[in-house]
């Protein structure tokens, strides 16, 4: 669902910088092209899952601005003032932002004060659990979920002393 609603942000964004989906183009500078710009930044950070929580909790904010600025003027009831997809979109993003990390998430982790060849031994690992469940013939897809083996770590940025990850929880 995160990836669908994700997409849906992304294109209303779209819709205000470039026009497309018969929107009108505005300029980058004034409030709706603002409003654009966060919403492809944002529905691309909870599209692929970085920093998703954090994303879809200001996207949310941003959509409660959006429905005060925009439709509570005209009336209270959001089927009167056609503001249902902007409480939608802050109400999803809110219970998602609070929901925490989900299945196909990106997530930064810090994995300092470590042994420099901790990453190497997790690959390793990682690697023998692998050929372990091909030996065990782990075809089905509840077998796979419940094995944990998709969770796939890879080498970002080193940062002074402390080694960051991207780790990708593949979860399916």
């Amino acid at each position: 669902m995160r990836i669908i609603v994700g997409l849906l942000f992304v294109s209303h964004g779209r819709q205000k910088i470039s026009g497309w989906f018969g929107g009108q183009a505005v300029p980058l500078g004034s409030l709706f092209g603002v409003a654009g710009i966060i919403e492809i930044v944002l529905g691309l950070l909870i599209i692929i899952g970085l920093f998703a929580g954090y994303a879809a909790f200001i996207a949310s904010g941003e959509m409660a601005v959006a429905y005060f600025i925009g439709h509570f003027q005209k009336s209270f009831w959001p089927l009167e003032n056609q503001g249902e997809p902007a409480v939608l979109f802050c109400f999803m993003f809110f219970v998602y932002g609070d929901s925490g990390r989900g299945d196909l998430e990106c997530r930064c982790s810090t994995r300092s004060g470590r042994d420099p060849n901790s990453r190497k031994e997790a690959y390793v690992e990682a690697a023998a659990m692998w050929r372990n469940s091909k030996a065990r013939n782990l075809n089905s897809t509840s077998q796979l979920k419940n094995s944990k083996l998709l969770n796939v770590m890879i080498p970002a940025v080193c940062i002074g002393y402390s080694n960051f990850e991207i780790a990708c929880n593949l979860d399916i």
